[in-house]
């Protein structure tokens, strides 16, 4: 899972940080479309990937104590394959995920054990 057409997917960790779920995935954000690979440690919930148009690596990271809620949508109306991410700012991450019902059980529960999440 380390590369995508040639480039890396890893990131730095912090020193007590651990990956504990990670795959491939799909990220839409309002400017582009991006493959990669989506990583939970126990601090926070990082996506690493690749801008097709331009080949630019792009690293979206978001600290568990910064999430305020995490919601399973559909894409085309019918597939369970979205995670919504939103963030104390109300931002929004969009992701299309293999086994989105394990993705939101495990970052509800890494959100479970970290300190509580940030309020609006």
């Amino acid at each position: 899972m380390k590369k995508l057409n040639n480039v890396n997917l890893t990131f730095p960790l912090d020193d007590n940080e651990k990956i504990l779920f990670k795959d491939y995935a799909h990220m839409h954000d309002a400017d582009d479309n991006v493959n990669g690979a989506l990583y939970l440690t126990n601090l926070r919930l990082v996506f690493v990937g690749l801008i097709p148009h331009n080949k630019t690596k792009v690293t979206y990271s978001v600290p568990l104590s910064r999430i305020v809620d995490v919601k399973p949508e559909k894409s085309l109306f019918i597939l369970n394959n979205v995670l919504r991410i939103v963030d104390c700012e109300q931002k929004n991450y969009k992701f299309i995920v293999k086994g989105q019902q394990e993705w939101h059980a495990q970052i509800r529960m890494q959100l479970g054990n970290s300190a509580a999440p940030a309020s609006v």
